[in-house]
């Protein structure tokens, strides 16, 4: 198993609500380059971390389950190719859907640090101090 450390995260669109997610391995870098692209500051809504293969793991089935509602809808609910989800699905219901895959299915190392949902996240100060945590 791979032991290099990644985080999954979300967070909202101010403007369009759209929900954006994806994997990094320094979540203060993505979060400055998501600012330094948008023009405006950027709070993340959801982050979960742990190895590499199950956070890999966890944005695989995430995307497979839009390809899927996709599918049965007949129509798009993501944007393009990107990680992003169309406003119409509540950001709730993908933080549910999430939290659900990680209770049912093998995440042994996967711990949710910050989540509207859940209780119990870890406190932080900041995502450096997340990016440090050991």
């Amino acid at each position: 198993m791979n032991d290099d450390i990644r985080y999954f995260y979300m967070w909202v669109h101010p403007y369009t609500q759209k929900t954006c997610y994806g994997v990094t391995d320094t979540l203060s870098r993505r979060k400055r380059n998501y600012q330094g692209h948008n023009g405006f500051d950027i709070t993340w809504n959801f982050i979960a971390r742990g190895s590499s293969d199950d956070i890999e793991k966890l944005e695989g089935t995430l995307k497979k389950k839009v390809a899927l509602v996709e599918q049965d809808l007949g129509r798009k609910i993501s944007y393009g190719k990107y990680e992003w989800i169309e406003a119409e699905v509540e950001y709730s219901t993908i933080e549910a859907l999430i939290v659900n895959f990680l209770e049912e299915d093998n995440y042994d190392s996967v711990t949710i640090i910050k989540s509207g949902n859940v209780e119990n996240n870890v406190e932080y100060d900041d995502e450096e101090d997340v990016d440090n945590l050991q």
